[in-house]
């Protein structure tokens, strides 16, 4: 302690008598100027440290009560289709079974029966089957709805079928704001499904609601079909669930079955190289991988599909009645048990 002192006296002295000497005053100031620098520049740091950590708390804050909003919308996508299949009586609706394709749906016994279209050479979809009403009251403003089923030989994703929404004008895709449709992929519970829809305000995307699944090396969307010529007047959600509930009711007995195909043998048999599609909502993380983006994913609470089909994952997000896509990295320690 004593050396401290003696230390401290002799730096008071020089500073005092510098100070008091004429030709150190250049010198001196100097110093000053020197030392005020640094100081000044410390007080910054300190100053923009606190506002940084500030505007990540505030980003925090941001995203949890989006996830929020995002998590209250999945209920109530939920709701409505369970709200379609128990208001409607489908006692009598008839099956369409597509065995070629793996998927079974069913439609109202009062419309026509679907058509089924095969692909011509400049169509991005393998099939497409039209479910269409037989008879059209005067204010109906849907004709009915599709399902199409596309090859991930040519279409690789969800986002380059014709049902993935359209960037708005003049929305370009920049610093990555509008590279994926995060927040706008909803789990539908039991049933196989996953409802795509964004509103009339999304900053990135016009308006879309559709529902679809991914299995092998297929794509499956179903859309409703609007008359022609007829724009949204509202949200979609409420203008579909109030004017052609059957699409919703429809969906809920939508399942992917096995596909069964009667070939002819030939001599020779080509493979075709099966790929399945890039996830739609993912982040990337330091080396480069595809992993989940969702804040304290738990697999283990997620709802089984009590159809007993399982599904592709879509979001790097492994769930049990899901199969992991090739194209996502999952930790072993949280997804392990669901990998084998």
């Amino acid at each position: 302690m004593g050396k401290i002192k003696k230390i401290a006296v002799r730096w008071g002295r020089f500073f005092c008598d510098g100070l008091t000497i004429k030709k150190n005053r250049r010198r001196d100031a100097s110093i000053i100027f020197f030392l005020a620098v640094i100081l000044a520049g410390i007080l910054f740091s300190d100053r923009f440290y606190l506002y940084e950590k500030d505007s990540e708390g505030k980003e925090s804050e941001v995203l949890t009560l989006e996830e929020v909003r995002n998590d209250e919308l999945e209920k109530e996508i939920v709701s409505e289709l369970k709200k379609a299949e128990s208001d409607i009586d489908m006692s009598d609706w008839r099956e369409h079974r597509n065995d070629w394709f793996g998927f079974l749906i069913k439609y109202p016994n009062s419309w026509k029966a679907p058509l089924v279209q095969s692909a011509a050479r400049a169509s991005q979809w393998d099939q497409k089957v039209q479910f269409r009403k037989a008879k059209m009251e005067a204010d109906d403003s849907y004709v009915g709805f599709d399902v199409l089923v596309y090859n991930t030989s040519k279409v690789a994703e969800i986002s380059d079928t014709k049902e993935f929404p359209l960037l708005k004008n003049g929305m370009a895709k920049e610093e990555g704001k509008c590279d994926t449709i995060e927040g706008h992929l909803f789990e539908t519970g039991d049933y196989p499904a996953e409802e795509i829809y964004i509103g009339t305000l999304d900053d990135c995307y016009e308006p879309t609601l559709f529902f679809t699944f991914t299995k092998d090396q297929y794509i499956y969307n179903a859309v409703p079909v609007k008359k022609p010529g007829l724009d949204f007047l509202e949200d979609q959600r409420v203008e579909i669930f109030s004017e052609i509930p059957e699409f919703f009711a429809a969906v809920s007995t939508l399942e992917n079955i096995d596909i069964v195909r009667k070939i002819v043998p030939r001599k020779a048999v080509v493979k075709k190289v099966i790929s399945a599609p890039k996830p739609v909502v993912f982040k990337k993380d330091s080396l480069g991988r595809r992993v989940c983006n969702k804040k304290n994913d738990k697999p283990g609470k997620s709802k089984v599909n009590n159809k007993g089909k399982r599904h592709l994952d879509m979001e790097c997000c492994l769930d049990p009645d899901e199969y992991p896509n090739p194209h996502c990295y999952y930790d072993p320690g949280k997804y392990g048990k669901y990998l084998k």
